[in-house]
């Protein structure tokens, strides 16, 4: 149930983010571009709240619940757990990437946007996820209680997006140059 509410959080956030975008601005023949740049702002912002609040239980309730020593005893190296928990939660939050897609192609089919832009937006998206779980799971083996845990994932997200932000301006700043 988790999986469902989190893609219609992140599609109705998409939705209405158009939706404003379109009441605002109005839609005439070539805005794909500016409507592209809101939809992907939006789908931005959507990766770094919802990302890391998703994984930032995934360790600590095995911790809570008593499970993980279980997972110790089994031939599965630590390295390994992490893995395969920051795995099952990366499918989650591309499967909330992978349902806004039909939202931003009204950008498409509004013209102004290329292949380029649609390269970059699918890159920048995919390291701020890579991001994102990586600062939840690095909240998740912290803290043993959740809203701890939760809250030390919305500052290890907002550091890590501090990163990818600037990694980001820095080569769109080389690419320029």
């Amino acid at each position: 149930p988790f999986t469902y509410w989190l893609r219609v959080l992140g599609l109705g956030a998409m939705l209405g983010a158009a939706g404003a975008f379109m009441l605002g601005r109005g839609l005439t023949p070539g805005d794909g571009g500016r409507l592209f740049a809101f939809l992907h702002a939006t789908l931005l912002l959507s990766i770094w709240v919802l990302v890391p609040m998703s994984v930032a239980d995934c360790l600590s309730q095995e911790r809570r619940e008593g499970t993980l020593g279980l997972l110790m005893l089994t031939p599965l190296r630590p390295w390994d757990i992490v893995l395969a928990k920051a795995a099952a939660h990366a499918l989650r939050a591309f499967t909330l990437w992978l349902v806004v897609l039909p939202v931003m192609a009204l950008a498409f089919l509004q013209g102004g946007v290329g292949w380029r832009e649609a390269l970059l937006s699918a890159s920048i998206n995919f390291s701020s996820i890579c991001a994102a779980i990586g600062a939840g799971v690095l909240a998740s083996s912290y803290c043993k209680q959740w809203l701890r845990a939760l809250s030390l994932a919305a500052i290890f997200s907002g550091v890590a997006f501090g990163l990818v932000a600037c990694c980001k301006f820095l080569t769109l700043v080389s690419i320029m140059v």
